[in-house]
């Protein structure tokens, strides 16, 4: 696994496309749960499988288009639980991601 520093919006793309896997966290409080974080969006158009510890209605379409792993918000263990089924999966990652990719055209 590997964090990088923030990148220009111009390198953004190419980053992108060398990921397996993004996390998608937010603090838990009411006002995230009516939160759908862009980055869900480019993850789906990129066939990106996402690890997603936001609730609320960007979790409902997690759900609902099978693009990715729901975590707890704030809670480090579950989000290593996921981290850790995503890589030894790959058969459920190249699922999650062509669920992406084809979720990706209703948004």
């Amino acid at each position: 696994m590997l964090f990088l520093d923030s990148v220009s919006k111009d390198e953004v793309s190419r980053y992108w496309s060398i990921l397996d896997v993004s996390i998608i966290h937010l603090k838990r409080t009411e006002l995230f749960k009516t939160v759908i974080p862009s980055k869900l969006f480019e993850c789906m158009a990129m066939g990106i499988p996402v690890l997603h510890g936001v609730e609320g209605e960007s979790a409902e379409i997690v759900t609902e288009c099978k693009v990715g792993l729901l975590f707890e918000p704030e809670n480090p263990q579950a989000l290593v639980k996921g981290i850790k089924l995503l890589r030894r999966d790959k058969s459920l990652r190249c699922l999650l991601a062509e669920n992406s990719r084809t979720a990706a055209h209703r948004y």
